[in-house]
């Protein structure tokens, strides 16, 4: 009876030691996912200990609307692809881990440098009133600090701010007035939505 007793504790301790190896993590993984209110695709590559590589391929919506003496009333609305870089250091891993938040699937705050190149399409005047559609690459750079929150239900929150460059060369002003060079710096922002792929976590 001893016998028996001792065998089904053996069986339950090495059961809950098993379990508790699968759920320690230690380290950020790679990460698939699908992005929604920027519609997309990113992948997120492990490169050194809580550092990563994101890549991302997405169209990100311009729309706009204006008036000017030489054309009235004007607006647009397109899809613009982008695409974007970024590398992630996440620097809160024990503290989250300690707390017994979510680690899972990089469930961190990050800091990341990053650049994107976009082409988006606009209307361009040629000074006699006529309009050009046309698309051209505007590129940024700087720094951003971000939360990123990968669910259990596989619901995807992404969320950064932070300080940049954007060079957009010159283009012909509303009035075909000549050439406005603008460049400059600017303070990007983004929530993303989205769904990640991996195995559950």
């Amino acid at each position: 009876m001893r016998s028996k007793l001792f065998v089904t504790l053996l069986l339950i301790i090495s059961r809950l030691l098993c379990y508790s190896q699968e759920e320690t993590i230690t380290d950020i993984t790679d990460v698939t996912k699908v992005t929604i209110l920027s519609p997309g695709f990113g992948y997120e590559k492990r490169i050194a200990k809580y550092q990563s590589l994101y890549l991302q391929g997405f169209f990100s919506i311009s729309a706009g609307a204006g008036y000017s003496d030489v054309v009235g009333f004007h607006s647009h609305f397109s899809l613009d692809p982008t695409l974007s870089l970024e590398y992630r250091y996440y620097y809160n891993f024990h503290r989250r881990q300690e707390h017994g938040k979510r680690v899972a699937m990089n469930s961190l705050n990050y800091i990341a440098p990053f650049f994107w190149s976009s082409f988006p399409k606009r209307n361009y005047y040629d000074g006699s009133g006529g309009v050009e559609r046309k698309r051209r690459a505007i590129h940024a750079t700087g720094t951003t600090i971000g939360m990123q929150r990968n669910f259990k239900s596989r619901f995807s929150l992404d969320m950064n701010i932070g300080f940049g460059y954007r060079i957009e060369g010159k283009y012909t002003d509303d009035d075909g007035q000549g050439q406005i060079n603008n460049n400059q710096f600017y303070f990007p922002g983004r929530i993303s939505f989205g769904i990640w792929l991996n195995k559950r976590k």
